[in-house]
């Protein structure tokens, strides 16, 4: 957990914990919405170096996870909308849906079994017939354990749509895919 510690009357974040404890999380997430590993880290790095100029917003936060994600995405947000004015773009990129991918890192890669990799292209196959919506709240709903309040602020939806999202995908899936649906639950009960 993060530890907060008495400084000059204020209390002071430790960022070096905050970064270690959610460093991995928050770079799935964005490798996730598809952008490059060099992209991610700067924006995990812009991140961080606003919550260092301005530490005096954070304890009030209840739940980091949630804020570093919604910070992320927002920055990978500007970036992109930042790029848009030099190629031509979608509708989706206009709005603030982000292309989402799931994919395998190369640790998770070097440590599975071959039934795990398996499963998991299985699983990949499952999130590809999904949208891009569908699997970034799929995602943040139970990889990321974010709350259904927590998810409709990141992505810019009401809670009610946001459960009605969730219902309808896990609906679809379960109609589709229900023996795929184990092993993803296997998959990732294990990791």
């Amino acid at each position: 957990m993060i530890n907060i510690a008495k400084d000059n009357s204020l209390n002071q974040i430790d960022i070096d914990s905050l970064y270690t404890q959610y460093i991995d999380d928050l770079y799935a997430y964005g490798l996730s919405l598809s952008f490059d590993k060099d992209t991610c880290l700067d924006a995990i790095h812009d991140v961080f170096y606003k919550i260092c100029l301005n530490q005096s917003r954070l304890k009030n936060i209840e739940n980091f996870k949630f804020y570093l994600l919604k910070s992320l995405r927002n920055r990978l947000l500007n970036i992109d909308r930042a790029n848009i004015k030099y190629r031509e773009y979608t509708i989706e990129e206009i709005s603030n849906e982000l292309p989402f991918q799931t994919q395998l890192t190369i640790e998770e890669d070097y440590i599975l079994t071959e039934e795990d990799k398996a499963n998991l292209k299985k699983v990949q196959n499952i999130m590809d017939s999904l949208t891009h919506r569908q699997r970034e709240i799929i995602y943040l709903r139970y990889l990321q354990d974010v709350s259904y309040e927590e998810i409709s602020d990141i992505m810019g939806i009401s809670v009610q749509s946001c459960r009605k999202m969730v219902y309808k995908t896990l609906t679809k899936l379960r109609k589709t895919h229900t023996i795929l649906l184990v092993a993803f639950h296997i998959l990732y009960q294990n990791s």
